[in-house]
């Protein structure tokens, strides 16, 4: 498996065990935290971001959304990023710090980047948007477009029934009106968002200390 060392940014390759020394820095760290990272930079990543970016792009198209997405994963370098803007975001770190801790992960895994963090890491003003997309993405989307909001709320509901039914599925269980419940769907969803800002405090005192 892959985790991060919150001193230096580098991906490791670990075994599943509670801690690993970073091979470049010394490090000690404890999985649990990367694997955090992980977990909250793919939702941040893929919402904040992915979807953020579509729905946007039909919007300024188009004026309304017309098409419903069902995008593919998100780019794994991405999730990464995602899991250290939105701790930043959310532990109050200064701008200017969370850029240049995005710009440290770039340099430390030059050979993990793929296409999709190239373009983001191409210019200032690319790395700068998608900063900022994932910095919404923590304060709750409170400035985007209503629109947009609603759709991707709907993504993220859509997503858990559907993996809630492929695991039913996957133990020979059947599926039945009681497993499509949008409203505690999102439920879950909103519990997921408090969790994730939670442990991303902690995350925070970890990589901005």
């Amino acid at each position: 498996m892959i985790s991060i060392c919150q001193k230096c940014l580098t991906l490791n390759e670990t075994e599943q065990h509670s801690s690993f020394t970073c091979t470049i820095c010394s490090e000690k760290n404890y999985i649990y935290i990367s694997n955090n990272i992980y977990e909250i930079g793919n939702k941040a990543a893929r919402y904040g971001y992915d979807y953020r970016i579509a729905y946007d792009n039909q919007i300024k198209e188009a004026g309304v959304i017309g098409v419903d997405y069902c995008l593919e994963a998100t780019s794994e370098i991405l999730k990464w990023l995602g899991g250290i803007i939105f701790s930043g975001v959310i532990g109050n770190a200064a701008y200017d710090l969370i850029k240049n801790k995005v710009q440290k992960f770039m340099a430390a895994n030059r050979e993990h980047i793929d296409n999709n963090a190239l373009k983001i890491s191409a210019t200032n003003e690319s790395i700068d948007e998608f900063i900022s997309n994932i910095a919404e993405w923590a304060n709750d989307l409170k400035n985007l477009n209503p629109e947009v909001k609603k759709h991707i709320l709907e993504e993220q509901i859509v997503e858990k029934l559907t993996a809630k039914s492929e695991k039913k599925l996957s133990q020979g269980e059947i599926i039945d009106e009681s497993d499509i419940d949008f409203r505690g769907a999102a439920r879950e969803v909103e519990k997921e968002r408090e969790t994730n800002k939670k442990n991303a405090r902690l995350i925070a005192r970890k990589i901005y200390k």
